[in-house]
């Protein structure tokens, strides 16, 4: 009875607790956090243009305001929902100052 429930969680458990991704993405970000786009990885041409209409581009700051069931991003003053394989296509870095965005290695700071 397990096996089908990990196998649509195989993903989110291939790193071990406490590494980095070597390339976090949009998905791994968590909500509240603001990110800067970096680029897209395997997404085709006309995705990306689509995207970059709506502000999507590198060198953008966003802020993720969910992750559950859709992420949803705030650029400006629009707000975009994404499925999981587009967000995982979306790569970013941490804004400085905030924190880190994967929510897998924040530690508290005390």
């Amino acid at each position: 009875m397990l096996i089908p429930h990990l196998r649509f969680h195989r993903a989110r458990y291939r790193h071990s607790p406490g590494k980095p991704f070597t390339r976090p993405t949009l998905c791994h970000v968590a909500p509240g956090q603001e990110v800067t786009i970096l680029g897209f990885e395997a997404l085709p041409l006309d995705y990306q243009h689509y995207l970059q209409a709506y502000g999507v581009m590198p060198g953008r700051t966003v802020r993720v305001l969910a992750q559950r069931p859709v992420t949803i991003i705030q650029v400006e003053h629009t707000e975009l929902a994404f499925e999981p394989q587009i967000a995982r296509c979306i790569l970013v870095k941490p804004n400085s100052g905030k924190g880190g965005p994967l929510n897998e290695t924040q530690t508290p700071s005390s």
